[in-house]
């Protein structure tokens, strides 16, 4: 399974794929760059929530009508920064140069992609707040024994 195809691509954008280059190898290349971003196949989508298929469908549209006006797509070398002419463009990460600007916006809207935040406990509670105050060193604290103090 693809995560989207020409169909929809002119769903989402509103633009048709052109006869030339071939449609299936830009939407497989499509298909594999967002692969790539999203960390996931196209064969783990039985575990993936519909809400993630649909945006992994979505940017997969972008990135699919985005490819079309980047012949140099597959020869591109990935750079910071280059200046000429004394006019310059600086990338801030290497997803501007291969991704569509709204694939890789709907890409960020990944349940796997979004924060996690961290409990953490507060201190002014002990750990182990309601227990009484026991020696588990001692023979005696543990319950299937017949030790007493």
């Amino acid at each position: 399974m693809a995560w989207a195809t020409a169909a929809d691509v002119t769903t989402y954008t509103g633009v048709s794929l052109p006869p030339s280059p071939d449609p299936n190898a830009i939407m497989s290349l499509a298909n594999a760059t967002v692969s790539g971003y999203a960390n996931r196949t196209e064969a783990a989508s039985a575990g993936i929530s519909g809400r993630d298929l649909l945006t992994l469908r979505v940017a997969t549209a972008f990135q699919a009508a985005w490819l079309v006006g980047q012949p140099d797509f597959l020869t591109r070398l990935n750079f910071r920064s280059s200046t000429v002419d004394g006019e310059s463009i600086a990338f801030a990460s290497e997803s501007q140069q291969n991704l569509a600007p709204m694939a890789n916006r709907y890409l960020r809207n990944l349940s796997w992609k979004a924060s996690r935040t961290l409990s953490v406990p507060d201190i002014s509670v002990p750990l182990g707040g309601g227990i009484p105050n026991t020696d588990f060193l001692a023979e005696y604290s543990d319950e299937s024994s017949s030790w007493e103090e």
